[in-house]
């Protein structure tokens, strides 16, 4: 989480870290569901776009007051306080956009449901554990899950 924020570029300003960019990349085309104490879209899968450099406390959207069609203007973390009366744990985490025209959700209150595929190349540590998991017999497998594991 904290290789996601945003660094120093150098000039003054800051910029997305090399971290960002490849979760960016990674989450793009994942199917994901949103879960928080009352969700009106519970059950509802979006398709993740891409992460928005910009964190909950520091994005802000429009809200429209429909009885006196009064635009607002409030942070996502302001937005969840007020109507959800919820905290965010991390108001610095980017922010996810989905395919749909402006739905953004902070990280935290995703999940990923599903089986997906993973179509990027595991590194050596990772080929090598997949290698022996797969190689060991079928007993042995069942053994080895059924006992406590090693970190």
């Amino acid at each position: 989480m904290h290789e996601l924020r945003p660094v120093p570029d150098g000039h003054g300003g800051m910029t997305e870290s090399t971290a960002f960019y490849e979760v960016h990349r990674r989450l793009k085309k994942l199917v994901v569901q949103a879960h928080y104490r009352g969700c009106p879209c519970t059950n509802v899968n979006f398709t993740v776009k891409g992460l928005i450099n910009a964190g909950a406390s520091k994005y802000i959207i429009e809200l429209k007051d429909k009885a006196t069609g009064v635009i607002e203007k409030i942070t996502v973390e302001q937005y969840f306080k007020r109507k959800y009366n919820l905290s965010l744990t991390y108001p610095d985490l980017p922010m996810v956009e989905m395919t749909k025209k402006g739905i953004v959700y902070p990280m935290e209150y995703l999940t990923i449901h599903g089986l997906h595929k993973y179509p990027w190349k595991l590194n050596e540590y990772q080929t090598s554990q997949m290698i022996k998991y797969a190689a060991a017999r079928p007993a042995d497998r069942l053994n080895q899950s059924t006992s406590p594991r090693k970190c």
